[in-house]
């Protein structure tokens, strides 16, 4: 079974075609009452995906939708972080992020699974039931980025961070994504030259 946010609580309660409510963490799941009564949701699918701590007993139970995969951004809580795009940011900011934008916006993953600062390497991992051969055990990959940018002729070396660790067990398959910010604003057409290079 794949470890989607379909297989997970949530949904969209539609009456004569249209929208009459939703569940905003996750629009695409199952077991969403909405406004129907328990009576109404005889028949309506439950989810697959469950908080252990938090088993659906009861119609109106709302748990917060359990899942690995990805969370849309225009869905709960990851929506709440984007900032406000309104007529003063229009004619005072834009095209620049609005102030209260919120870098935790950036991240995909459910906000269980979301790391206190940044991995660093050498992490241990564990992951059970989740490969036929059965338990999983090994460390994050230690890689040291190392990156020369030059902006008006001058040399910048900025940092990198791990901020995304993706893990597909059935495919024996571990994803590393790194960033590095480079402060540049109106320089941005000056940047000549990027090199990066990767250590262990």
């Amino acid at each position: 079974m794949a470890m989607v946010y379909e297989k997970a609580y949530g949904g969209v309660h539609i009456v004569d075609g249209q929208v009459d409510s939703v569940e905003e963490r996750n629009p695409v799941g199952h077991g969403f009452a909405g406004n129907r009564k328990a009576s109404d949701m005889n028949g309506v699918p439950l989810p697959n995906l469950e908080d252990p701590n938090d088993l659906i007993a009861d119609p109106n139970q709302q748990p917060k939708p359990a899942c690995f995969g990805v969370c849309a951004p225009h869905w709960l809580p990851r929506s709440t972080y984007a900032g406000t795009y309104d007529e003063a940011w229009q004619t005072q900011r834009a095209p620049y992020l609005p102030t209260d934008f919120d870098k935790r916006f950036f991240s995909m993953a459910h906000p269980d699974l979301v790391y206190p600062g940044y991995l660093r390497g050498g992490e241990s991992v564990e992951i059970t039931n989740m490969h036929p051969n059965g338990t999983m055990k090994f460390n994050v990959p230690n890689v040291n980025l190392n990156s020369d940018v030059t902006v008006s002729g001058e040399l910048v070396q900025p940092k990198f961070n791990l901020e995304t660790l993706i893990i597909e067990p059935n495919q024996l398959k571990l994803s590393m994504v790194w960033r590095a910010a480079v402060q540049c604003d109106k320089k941005v057409l000056k940047i000549s030259d990027v090199k990066i290079s990767m250590s262990h």
